[in-house]
């Protein structure tokens, strides 16, 4: 599903709606929400220069930091930790030395890290569609083409330098977006985070790791169970102790629909959310349903769809 969703960002024009967009915002909360996740051992440093704007989805440049900053750990290896760095500044180009894009200013954003560095004669390939260096389901050979096309429809372009053994750098050139009010700017994707209890099920120990980790990221109290009559219990124990309940839909015993069907019993004002990898089960929007998220779960959409789901939960009380 997730390659699926790669191909599609690389193959087609975005219809998406563009807008002025703040990079700088999108990074520092781009780099808070993926902290979580990379290992201790890697530091972070970041020198932001400029607050200039570009005019893109804000969604699609999220997804450019995204592909950079995690390849750039990917390519630290973690017993011995790294450095990625992030820089963002402002330069003119001249369309006569750069031909691909035109005479003006640009917002320039560099992703560097101290890795194991690209071997010369692969540099031209990286940015191939299906191309990529790393084992078997730890990648799929997207992420660069993705972000490669992303960079082109926005009239930018991107350059990689690399030293094996010491460390890569690619750099991201967009437009800057002038005479644009400071009000209608898009300064941050929308709030993420929140200190609220969930209840998360999944009948897979993996994925309930994970996906526990990602809500204590965002700020959630998590309770994690991976057997839903176990969780239904819990439930029934202390049915006022949770704002929220996230299942999977595909569990044996209890499946997610009517692990929500039973949970709407007890507190009808519960908002449930249904993960999926698409088992083929009919999802209703009853039974206290007011979401679904398809797997895999990525941090930056599942904070966005639980934010949706409490805060509009809230104005209706």
């Amino acid at each position: 599903r997730s390659l699926i969703r790669d191909i599609l960002t690389f193959a087609r024009e975005s219809h998406a709606e563009q807008k002025p967009v703040q990079p700088d915002a999108l990074i520092e909360e781009t780099l808070h929400l993926l902290r979580a996740s990379f290992p201790a051992t890697i530091a972070i440093e970041r020198d932001l220069r400029s607050s200039g704007s570009v005019l893109a989805d804000p969604t699609h440049i999220q997804q450019v930091i995204m592909n950079l900053c995690t390849n750039a750990v990917h390519a630290m290896k973690k017993e011995h930790g790294g450095r990625l760095t992030v820089r963002l500044d402002e330069v003119t180009l001249d369309a006569e030395q750069h031909p691909e894009v035109r005479t003006g200013p640009f917002l320039r954003m560099t992703v560097s890290d101290t890795g194991h560095g690209i071997p010369p004669d692969i540099c031209d390939r990286i940015f191939d569609p299906f191309f990529t260096t790393k084992e078997v389901m730890e990648g799929t050979g997207m992420g660069l083409a993705v972000v490669h096309g992303i960079i082109k429809r926005l009239g930018g372009m991107i350059r990689v330098e690399s030293v094996p053994e010491e460390g890569t750098s690619f750099t991201v050139y967009l437009p800057v977006c002038r005479n644009v009010a400071r009000a209608a700017v898009e300064t941050e994707i929308p709030r993420q985070s929140g200190s609220e209890h969930i209840l998360f099920v999944d009948d897979e120990e993996m994925l309930t790791e994970v996906g526990t980790m990602m809500l204590e990221a965002l700020g959630y109290s998590v309770v994690a169970m991976t057997e839903s009559p176990a969780a239904l219990e819990r439930f029934r124990r202390e049915p006022d102790a949770f704002d929220l309940v996230m299942t999977d839909l595909g569990m044996p015993d209890l499946p997610g629909d009517l692990l929500a069907r039973e949970i709407h019993a007890l507190r009808p004002d519960l908002p449930i959310i249904i993960c999926t990898g698409g088992e083929g089960r009919e999802i209703s929007g009853g039974a206290g349903i007011k979401g679904v998220a398809m797997k895999p779960i990525r941090m930056n959409e599942i904070g966005r769809l639980i934010r949706s789901v409490l805060d509009a939960t809230d104005t209706c009380r």
